[in-house]
């Protein structure tokens, strides 16, 4: 039942992943939280972030071999700044009021979910001549900080910059967004590996009791993962049939969903 249920969270956060462009965390943190409520939160978080990393780096992958990830300079421009803002976020996640991080981001994505709702987006399209350098540089600083407190992922953060701010059209932002969190989840992941948590035994499987390089799970994150891959294939090939503005549409009811759940965590 229990390696039943994690390989279930692994087929929906691959499709998720690979559709919108959404990482995952949103799901796995709290279902993880659920299912071991006495798991260290170093652990749940790790595991998170070990996942989102193994089917965000695979999916980025798959778009390279689609020619669908941003140019060099927005590449360089996403690897710099998304390191610079986890790496800063991971820093400052003791001394920041955790709660109030979760509000501000929800009412972001409130406003998002409007935007989605009720602005039609014009999408141009991204050259290097004409890329707004500095507003990609301010998004991956600003995503992978708020990410690295959130334990969101980045991809809820990603996404609808891409859409709204960044004006990226609809077919790109997934593997924009894919390259980003797989940018962001290994910089905050690499500080857990090197850290010791104590009574993280809380599973009934002993496949699970074992395997901890750190605070990581490695059999946790790699039985989510597998299922990833599995469904992550289906994302990709609904994200170039779905029109984009039904793909905007279901976005904004996810994010209308996971706006009500921070608010009431």
């Amino acid at each position: 039942m229990e390696i039943t249920q994690l390989i279930t969270l692994g087929l929906i956060v691959g499709f998720l992943s690979s559709f919108f462009g959404i990482g995952g965390g949103s799901l796995i943190v709290p279902i993880l939280y659920g299912l071991y409520p006495k798991l260290p939160a170093s652990v749940v978080i790790s595991t998170s972030l070990g996942s989102i990393f193994c089917v965000t780096f695979i999916n980025s992958i798959k778009y390279a071999k689609l020619r669908q990830l941003p140019p060099k300079e927005i590449a360089l421009n996403l690897i710099v700044t998304c390191t610079v803002g986890a790496f800063t976020g991971s820093l400052l996640l003791q001394q920041v009021n955790t709660q109030m991080a979760k509000f501000s981001m929800a009412i972001i994505l409130l406003l998002m979910c409007g935007k989605l709702l009720f602005f039609k987006n014009k999408p141009k399209k991204l050259s290097p001549k004409n890329t707004p350098h500095l507003i990609y540089a301010f998004t991956g600083l600003v995503g992978a900080f708020i990410s690295s407190l959130t334990g969101l992922g980045g991809g809820i953060i990603f996404t609808p910059i891409f859409i709204n701010i960044l004006k990226v059209p609809t077919k790109l932002v997934a593997p924009y967004s894919n390259l980003a969190m797989a940018i962001t989840s290994f910089v905050g992941l690499t500080p857990l590996l090197l850290t010791e948590v104590n009574n993280a035994k809380n599973f009934s499987q002993g496949l699970l009791q074992y395997g901890f390089i750190g605070s990581v799970n490695i059999a946790l994150v790699g039985i989510i993962t597998l299922a990833a891959f599995i469904s992550s294939s289906q994302g990709i090939k609904y994200n170039n049939r779905v029109l984009p503005r039904t793909k905007e549409r279901i976005l904004a009811i996810l994010l209308l969903i996971f706006s009500l759940k921070l608010f009431l965590s």
